[in-house]
């Protein structure tokens, strides 16, 4: 056992005396930390949702804004690096809250229309990621990340609303009452891919765009709710499951130590 920790000890110094002996441009070797701000949308999908239209088309899609902060440390191998970051989101739950009422983003007045909505809400927590790199020019990294993502999540109900023509409405939401708020933490892939560019020395700024693809998230409470009016009818049905995406651009400086 020794010997063989003093064999890879001897590899690893090894490696780090090449990454720095090869390196052509700018050695970005080390720690770093910084923050951001990540913008995007957050994707929520069930077994059953339906609605005999026109909808609005955009069940399930809402916009996603968060601040963060990172750390890490990275290996320069010359042309190529390799380093692991750990990212904290704030709080900023993105979807739909609270009890499930009648809006006119979920079916405007006037016209005849149909929805259904899952009232849920996703807040990004952190990210653990091992980030590769390949030096383009003396100054900038192309990178690629790979690693695994966390995020709480609340379910509220589900809500369907039917309008006629006339603008005459109903609606009904499940659970009701109370609304039944189910919540808890998932998991899942994190995918990356960004460029850093350094502007001055221990100082850059970057830029990723990212895809969580989470676990689903189990409901305790099935639900069905289900609404007609002047011939247009709403379904949603949630069964067992839901399933959550996020799709982020991010923006964010950083210092290299």
């Amino acid at each position: 056992m020794k010997t063989t920790f003093l064999s890879a000890l001897a590899v690893f110094a090894g490696l780090t005396g090449q990454a720095s002996a090869q390196s052509a441009g700018t050695d970005w070797s080390g720690f770093y930390a910084g923050g951001g701000f990540a913008t995007g949308v957050s994707n929520l999908s069930v077994a059953e949702l339906s609605a005999v239209g026109p909808t609005n088309g955009e069940l399930g899609e809402s916009d996603l804004d968060q601040f963060f902060v990172f750390a890490g440390y990275t290996w320069d191998f010359g042309t190529f690096t390799l380093g692991g970051e750990l990212q904290f989101f704030d709080s900023s739950p993105s979807g739909l809250a609270g009890v499930a009422t009648f809006s006119s983003q979920i079916c405007p007045f006037g016209p005849s229309c149909a929805d259904a909505s899952v009232f849920s809400t996703i807040d990004p927590t952190f990210r653990l990621r091992a980030i590769g790199g390949y030096e383009v020019g003396d100054n900038t990294l192309v990178m690629g990340a790979l690693g695994i993502a966390r995020a709480d999540v609340t379910y509220n109900g589900i809500v369907v609303t039917a309008t006629s023509a006339g603008g005459g409405r109903s609606q009904s939401f499940r659970p009701s009452p109370p609304i039944a708020t189910e919540s808890g933490s998932i998991d899942g892939i994190s995918l990356g891919f960004g460029v850093e560019h350094r502007v001055a020395d221990g100082f850059s700024i970057r830029a990723f765009v990212n895809h969580d693809i989470y676990n689903s998230f189990t409901v305790a409470n099935p639900a069905t709710a289900t609404q007609t009016n002047g011939g247009n009818s709403a379904t949603a049905t949630v069964t067992d499951f839901i399933d959550y995406t996020t799709t982020t651009l991010e923006v964010g400086i950083v210092f290299r130590f």
